[in-house]
């Protein structure tokens, strides 16, 4: 009885030591700023994203790996639309269309070296993800206002994203783009880092 205890505690701490089974230990990687990333967020990301896997550990200093990135491209499409309407007619529908849809696409390049002998370990990889995002249009009175108590009122200030105007919809679109393009490059390293794929 007192052997399976024993074992059980030097399991436990065999494990939460980082150790694993397969006789290895966690990768260390270090992540400089990525290339066009001015506020740092897809840095962040693929730091976070590094730092929720069982294979690795971010290190700020030199790790085994150094994760390489830059943006490449990031490109914005209209994908909705809809037919702008008279305010002063009822609603009378006019013969323009207006954009209500975005769909935002980011590129990045990224390599990873062995920080000791500059030996390329993965890459380079071109990796894409993208997002859709809707917005308002400010410039129409219908999109952006409600009427309360025979007063227009803004509703812009009020909203929870599906009122924003296309410039701000498309920055807040940035953060889950980033955070899947992270899982992307994690999910090739996992691949690169394991010696039976």
């Amino acid at each position: 009885m007192h052997r399976l205890v024993l074992l059980f505690i030097i399991t436990l701490a065999l494990s939460s030591c980082g150790y694993r089974f397969d006789g290895g230990e966690k990768i260390t990687v270090s992540v400089p700023y990525v290339q066009g990333d001015f506020e740092g967020e897809l840095t962040d990301a693929l730091v976070s994203a590094l730092s929720h896997t069982s294979q690795f550990r971010y290190t700020q200093g030199q790790g085994d790996w150094t994760l390489k990135a830059k943006i490449l491209n990031t490109d914005n499409q209209r994908i909705g639309f809809r037919y702008d309407r008279r305010p002063d007619k009822e609603g009378q529908r006019r013969k323009n269309i207006v954009g209500v849809e975005n769909r935002k696409e980011i590129s990045i390049e990224v390599k990873v070296v062995n920080s000791t002998t500059d030996a390329l370990v993965w890459g380079p990889h071109i990796v894409k993800a993208d997002a859709t995002y809707d917005y308002v249009d400010p410039n129409a009175l219908q999109d952006v206002a409600v009427v309360n108590l025979g007063t227009d009122v803004p509703s812009v200030s009020y909203s929870l994203g599906q009122l924003d105007e296309v410039a701000a919809a498309g920055e807040d679109a940035i953060y889950p783009i980033y955070r899947r393009l992270a899982r992307r490059v994690v999910e090739g390293l996992i691949i690169a880092g394991d010696p039976n794929f």
